[in-house]
């Protein structure tokens, strides 16, 4: 409809649309028995005055928040430590595949001679007393 009227306003609008999908929105509220007027009308709360009873600060912006950041830190740890466990099981199923495909022979053979290229040789010790 907003096509046919004006096409450039709707391609704005689409836009928009788009751009708004990306953005994560948290709604962050107090549990039902804490919110203002539960306590107020409900349990006969007096309402707060500045700047002396502030009972509803904590209760309506303070415990919400921290509950939202606690729930947070906590999915954040378990994504990484699932990613953790991911990637050492990639490991241990590379390294396993990387001798699976090989001969063993060919494998320790190598090896051997990576190692002795990388030693030096010693001189045995000649001339050692205990007695100073």
């Amino acid at each position: 409809m907003i096509f046919m009227i004006d096409p450039m306003q709707a391609l704005v609008f689409v836009i928009f649309l788009v751009i708004l999908q990306q953005l994560e929105g948290n709604i962050i509220y107090p549990k039902v028995e804490d919110t203002f007027w539960s306590k107020v009308i409900g349990l006969g709360y007096p309402t707060p005055e500045a700047p002396g009873f502030r009972w509803c600060t904590e209760r309506l912006k303070i415990n919400p928040m921290n509950k939202f950041v606690n729930e947070r830190i906590k999915e954040s740890k378990e994504e990484k430590r699932a990613t953790e466990e991911n990637l050492k099981e990639q490991r241990t199923v590379e390294y396993s595949y990387t001798f699976k495909g090989s001969d063993l022979k060919s494998v320790t053979d190598s090896f051997i001679k990576k190692m002795s290229s990388l030693s030096t040789t010693m001189s045995p010790i000649t001339g050692f007393d205990m007695k100073a």
